[in-house]
């Protein structure tokens, strides 16, 4: 089915955006046309495509050129109704990274001056919301789906360490998932096709995690897995592949010296099957909803320098200077990148 969207203009000016919308998502490479196809409606006025909305409004994206926030929020069918928030065009507006494909939280109303990066997040979160779900696992059997997909991934591409390589059983397990919130991405069938985790400082167990992830441990004949899971006797470096960066440690306690709540995103990992669906930015921004709800201000993640663009689109920018030529102990070129909230 294809998503619906919903286009009210305020003046003759205004109603370019029609042909430009309609030019961008048949034409441009971001626009998630491959993923789910939309079809652009002009609207007589933004009440009534509040009150079209309505009847559908995780189907149906509403998309306002000329008018102010307030005049839309003074609509009689404006209201807290779940579904994709409503995108006012005003070039006035500050940009900023409000706008995100996560599958948690969200406001109502983005008010942008391009309409065009909020409408390609809602329409990645339409395609993808009746394909899987993402959120943290639930059960013994996605825990385990979660843990061999990073296992398998980072095996894949050389990236696993050889602790890991010598378990018996095929997880990729480490004592930073005792202070990371673990999300999956569970397809119709069940499975884990995708995942990514969100580290706090070293120190902050991230509880009922911990306990179902060592009950996990627990139930499997692998000494090796349990050892990787136990916090070291020695001090250890705050985050997990950050501070092999020449420069992060002074930045980190830049930082910390100001109160600056921190959090590190890692582990994004896509089944080979499902790649190409736009799948990692969604759950990306979903750990970035995560950290909101926890009240980190500042986000990190190291990647190779290739997969940069990627986490533009979910609001981070590189850090100048926090370069390498190394990831993890591969030879590859990688920057540190970072969000603030």
């Amino acid at each position: 089915m294809p998503a619906e969207i919903g286009v009210a203009c305020n003046t003759a000016h205004d109603c370019a955006w029609l042909a430009r919308l309609r030019e961008w998502m048949t034409t441009d490479a971001e626009a998630p046309r491959k993923l789910i196809k939309a079809q652009v409606t002009p609207m007589a006025s933004p009440e009534d495509a509040l009150s079209w909305r309505a009847d559908q409004p995780q189907e149906r994206l509403v998309v306002t050129i000329g008018y102010s926030r307030r005049e839309i929020e003074s609509c009689s069918h404006f209201g807290p109704t779940a579904g994709e928030p409503i995108i006012v065009g005003n070039p006035s507006a500050a940009e900023g990274n409000s706008c995100s494909s996560s599958f948690i939280g969200g406001a109502p109303l983005i008010d942008c001056a391009d309409v065009r990066p909020p409408i390609r997040k809602s329409l990645i979160r339409m395609a993808l919301r009746s394909r899987v779900q993402i959120r943290p696992p639930s059960s013994d059997q996605e825990y385990a789906g979660y843990f061999a997909l990073r296992y398998r991934t980072w095996k894949a591409i050389g990236f696993l360490r050889d602790d890991n390589l010598r378990t018996k059983t095929e997880w990729e397990v480490d004592y930073f998932d005792r202070n990371a919130v673990p999300l999956c991405a569970i397809g119709q069938d069940g499975k884990v096709i995708g995942c990514v985790r969100l580290i706090r400082s070293l120190g902050n167990e991230e509880q009922p995690y911990v306990s179902r992830i060592q009950a996990l441990l627990d139930g499997v004949d692998d000494p090796k897995l349990k050892a990787l899971y136990r916090f070291p006797n020695a001090a250890q470096q705050p985050f997990d592949v950050l501070c092999q960066f020449p420069g992060f440690r002074a930045h980190f306690r830049e930082l910390m010296q100001k109160g600056i709540r921190l959090a590190e995103i890692g582990r994004v990992a896509v089944d080979a099957e499902h790649r190409g669906q736009f799948l990692s930015e969604a759950l990306v921004d979903t750990a970035v909803s995560f950290a909101e709800k926890r009240c980190a201000s500042r986000i990190f993640l190291a990647c190779r320098v290739e997969l940069g663009p990627l986490y533009e689109r979910c609001g981070f920018a590189a850090i100048p200077g926090l370069r390498s030529e190394r990831f993890f102990h591969i030879q590859v070129p990688s920057i540190v990148m970072e969000r603030r909230i």
